[in-house]
């Protein structure tokens, strides 16, 4: 297939893509020398003009998001996949000692106030802190 492509990233995006059959953002650049970020708006513009589309999301390792896999061609899209639960992502929930909505006993809560201004005085107010 052949397709007439304007500006010189998405022609190299086409020739990659027509060369390997298909490929993710990263895998494209990779392969074609293109900067970090610019096979992404080439694609879509592409898929904007119904050269391109997104066949398939695959993940790199089982905790990344997935990445789209690209195709020459007219298509509909697959639909992007759900994002998984965070206990299966490694994601563990920080312990706070406040947690149960109660301070920890051994703080004691009756100290007096001291204050932090230079020589006690507060300048905003002009008074003691």
């Amino acid at each position: 297939m052949t397709i007439a492509a304007k500006g010189a990233v998405r022609k190299a995006v086409v020739s990659t893509l027509e060369r390997i059959g298909r490929g993710s953002c990263a895998e494209i650049e990779r392969r074609s020398d293109i900067a970090d970020g610019g096979s992404r708006a080439a694609l879509w513009a592409l898929h904007k003009d119904d050269l391109a589309h997104i066949t398939a999301w695959e993940r790199s390792t089982e905790k990344s998001a997935p990445a789209a896999v690209w195709v020459l061609g007219p298509g509909q899209n697959a639909p992007r996949p759900a994002p998984k639960p965070r206990a299966s992502r490694g994601y563990v929930a920080k312990y706070s000692p406040f947690s149960d909505g109660e301070r920890t006993v051994d703080l004691p809560m009756d100290y007096p106030v001291k204050s932090v201004f230079v020589g006690g005085v507060n300048p905003w107010t002009g008074g003691v802190a």
